[in-house]
């Protein structure tokens, strides 16, 4: 399972271990917060609601995601994000499924990244999960955190999926555009300290 505020978020920082834990017959549930209907300021916040949701559903159905849950609160909707009614959502999800891996946002420069991070972890405290807890980032190149242990997932045969379904994000074109060449650095960056090509790093935290 992994959370996250926006729907193209998962792919850029999951999108190759997603793809490969599919290939290998595990079931992967998709939490997805917000809307991101401002990401696009030129395009009407209704209109870009359909078309991420959509674009989501198709990048899901791609990379054969079981199931996706779209929360549906406003971006910037910082006091709706922090509601019990959806936190208790977000549980009553992680009780039904019962992940046995559980993958979300690292706490970066990122408000909405930094928010989905602590309610993931008071939820997952809460819960007192036997599950593992997982961050990953997406704009840092540079590993500095060293309070955690690692996982490096080679995604050497599914890296040229993760790169085709990001490019189904096409109402997203200039993130796209910003993040293709973090995105294929990273994992090379990663592959090099994983002794393969291409890999996705992320830490322990629970």
């Amino acid at each position: 399972m992994y959370s996250c505020p926006f729907s193209d978020d998962q792919v850029f920082g999951i999108g190759g271990t997603l793809a490969k834990y599919s290939s290998e017959g595990k079931n992967i549930i998709s939490l997805i917060l917000l809307y991101g209907e401002k990401s696009e300021p030129w395009l009407k916040e209704d209109y870009l609601i359909k078309a991420r949701v959509k674009e989501s559903q198709t990048v899901d159905q791609y990379l054969r995601i079981k199931k996706t849950f779209f929360l549906g609160i406003k971006e910037k909707d910082y006091k709706s994000l922090n509601d019990e009614k959806v936190k208790q959502k977000i549980k009553n999800i992680i009780l039904k499924y019962k992940p046995v891996k559980i993958f979300t946002h690292a706490p970066d420069l990122h408000l909405e990244h930094r928010l989905v991070n602590k309610i993931v972890l008071e939820i997952f405290d809460e819960l007192k999960l036997d599950s593992s807890l997982y961050t990953f980032s997406i704009w840092s190149l540079v590993d500095v955190n060293k309070n955690f242990p690692r996982l490096y997932v080679d995604i050497t045969k599914t890296f040229d999926k993760k790169i085709k379904a990001i490019k189904k994000f096409k109402s997203q074109w200039e993130s796209i555009f910003l993040l293709l060449p973090v995105a294929h650095l990273k994992a090379r960056l990663n592959g090099l300290k994983n002794n393969c090509k291409y890999a996705e790093l992320f830490h322990k935290i629970r």
